[in-house]
């Protein structure tokens, strides 16, 4: 009786385990592509636009689109078609670009649907370094800097803090793989005026930093707002004092750029966990995708 069993037992897993090989089909599905623009400007006299389409989530090759008509109108009536370079890269130079102005951009191309996006510059303003220190975060070696925003308007503001650091050492740069520049260090904050504490809140592991310190709509009715950051980084103790020189980069970006840049920071910490839902990156792109948007930057630059 047992033997039996255990034969019926092998025959049933059998089944299953041929079950399991089956082919279900899946029906495929085909979107009509979108235009893709990256567009950024800021107070020169050039506005960049790229454009390409969207592709398959199984294809990683960029398809530029270099014979679209792209178009930047103004709120004061005036129009300009931007020609393009290479490689579906347009650029519009010598077109006067204040804070005043609103800025429409319109690509259009038989085989897509038109898109349109707005935009404007953000107003300019003033920064001033604190103080810096040498510090250790959860064990890793870290630069911890106070720098203070001084704006000249009370409106709403949007800010982007990083740090580049340069290597004055030659023989430092192979840890980098020949790149001088390493500007993927991890940006940490627990200042109340920065948005980084909360777009952590659901990563277990304390060392996974953000590529810059956000910043959203702080109090300004001082005109001032002082912010605390550190940058870590395990190469940092590589070097020795005085063969850094850091750059903090400080923008002033429109809403749609800072979620925007957002979505990317959730999306990338969103890459491999299985436990997180999709993340969506944002875009003010309508008929498309992408993001355009005006930019102003300060930077300070010390040696370390």
């Amino acid at each position: 009786m047992k033997n039996i069993s255990l034969i019926f037992i092998i025959i049933l897993s059998g089944f299953l385990l041929s079950s399991c090989e089956q082919l279900v089909p899946f029906p495929e599905t085909t979107e009509k592509p979108k235009l893709v623009l990256n567009g950024l400007f800021t107070s020169n006299d050039s506005i960049r636009i790229g454009l390409s389409q969207t592709i398959p989530i199984n294809s990683d090759q960029i398809i530029s689109i270099p014979d679209a008509l792209v178009e930047i109108s103004t709120n004061e009536g005036e129009q300009f078609m931007i020609p393009h370079l290479s490689d579906g890269n347009y650029l519009l130079s010598e077109i006067d670009i204040e804070p005043n102005k609103k800025f429409s951009v319109k690509a259009s191309h038989p085989d897509f649907d038109d898109i349109e996006a707005k935009s404007s510059l953000p107003y300019d303003f003033a920064i001033d370094l604190i103080d810096s220190s040498y510090q250790n975060y959860e064990g890793i070696p870290a630069w911890e800097f106070d720098v203070l925003i001084n704006v000249d308007i009370d409106d709403k503001q949007y800010f982007m803090v990083d740090v580049v650091y340069q290597y004055q050492d030659s023989s430092i740069t192979p840890l980098f793989a020949n790149q001088v520049e390493k500007i993927e260090f991890a940006h940490f904050s627990r200042d109340l005026a920065a948005e980084n504490q909360s777009i952590l809140a659901d990563i277990s592991d304390p060392t996974q930093g953000l590529k810059a310190i956000f910043i959203k709509e702080p109090d300004l009715e001082s005109k001032q707002l002082s912010i605390n950051f550190l940058t870590a980084d395990r190469n940092l103790s590589k070097a020795n004092a005085g063969e850094i020189l850091a750059t903090i980069r400080v923008r002033s970006i429109s809403l749609d750029m800072y979620q925007y840049y957002i979505s990317l920071e959730r999306y990338r910490l969103a890459l491999g966990d299985f436990f997180v839902e999709p993340v969506q990156i944002h875009s003010n792109i309508q008929g498309g995708v992408g993001i355009f948007g005006g930019f102003r930057e300060q930077i300070i630059q010390l040696t370390l």
